[in-house]
C-alpha cells in the first residue's frame, strides 16, 4: 500500500513538473525566441529550423542515448522513472500550445518567469527521483565526478554550447543573451526547489570508524 501511494505522488510530482516545465518554454520562452537549454532547447530549435517536427517528440527521441547512458549507471527503476517524466514532459510540449495563449511583451520578464518556470518543473521531478532528461540526465552522471559541484551549476555549465547555437539559429545576439538569463534563472530555481534555502548542509555520523570515513570523504 505504502509502495502504491509513494507511486501516486512521484506521478504527481512528475505531472505538475511537466506542466510547469511546458508552460515555461510554451508560453514565456519559444515565442520570444529564447532559448530554454538542454536537450529541451535543442529540441525548440529544430522546431524553429523544421517546424513539421513537434518540439515534445524531437525532445523524447534526443533523449533516448541518454536513457541507455544512465541505465548503466542508475540502474532500472531511475530510467523508468525518468522516461515515464520526460514522456510527460514531451506531451505537455505539444499539447499545451493547443489551448494556451503565449506571453508577447516584455522580453527580459519573459526570460526570468520562463526560467524560473523551467527550474520549478524540473526540481519538482528531481524531488522525486526522476529527470526530465537531457542535461538533468547529464549533471547526475557528472555529480558521479564532482559531488561537490551543485546540479543547478553543472547545467548551467552544459547549456552553454545551446545558448551559442541558439544565437547563430535565430540570428540574434539579444535571444543569446536573454538565453544567459534563462539558464542562469532556472540552475537558481533547481536549486532552491531541490536543496532549499540554505547554502549549507551538516551531516552528523556516529561511528567507531572515523578514521576511513575521513579518508573516504577527502
Amino acid at each position: 500500500m505504502k509502495k502504491v501511494k509513494n507511486t501516486v505522488i512521484d506521478v504527481l510530482f512528475w505531472t505538475a513538473g511537466a506542466f510547469i516545465y511546458a508552460l515555461g518554454f510554451n508560453f514565456f520562452l519559444e515565442p520570444n525566441k529564447i532559448v530554454i537549454g538542454g536537450v529541451t532547447g535543442l529540441a525548440g530549435l529544430i522546431n524553429y529550423v523544421w517546424p513539421v517536427i513537434p518540439a515534445g517528440a524531437a525532445m523524447f527521441v534526443l533523449n533516448v542515448p541518454l536513457f541507455i547512458a544512465a541505465w548503466k549507471f542508475f540502474g532500472v527503476r531511475f530510467i523508468v522513472n525518468t522516461v515515464v517524466a520526460v514522456a510527460l514532459n514531451s506531451a505537455m510540449i505539444d499539447v499545451q500550445p493547443l489551448f494556451m495563449p503565449v506571453f508577447k511583451g516584455n522580453v527580459l520578464l519573459a526570460a526570468v518567469f520562463g526560467g524560473m518556470c523551467a527550474g520549478v518543473g524540473q526540481g519538482l521531478t528531481l524531488r522525486r527521483n526522476a529527470t526530465t532528461g537531457g542535461t538533468d540526465i547529464g549533471g547526475r552522471l557528472l555529480r558521479l565526478r564532482f559531488p561537490y559541484v551543485s546540479l543547478g551549476s553543472l547545467e548551467l555549465i552544459m547549456n552553454s554550447a545551446i545558448i551559442i547555437l541558439a544565437g547563430f539559429v535565430y540570428g540574434s545576439v539579444e535571444s543569446m543573451l536573454l538565453s544567459i538569463i534563462v539558464v542562469f534563472v532556472t540552475g537558481k530555481a533547481i536549486d532552491f526547489v531541490v536543496y532549499g534555502s540554505n547554502s549549507s548542509k551538516m551531516l552528523l555520523v556516529v561511528t567507531t570508524h572515523g578514521d576511513e570515513i575521513c579518508r573516504e570523504i577527502t
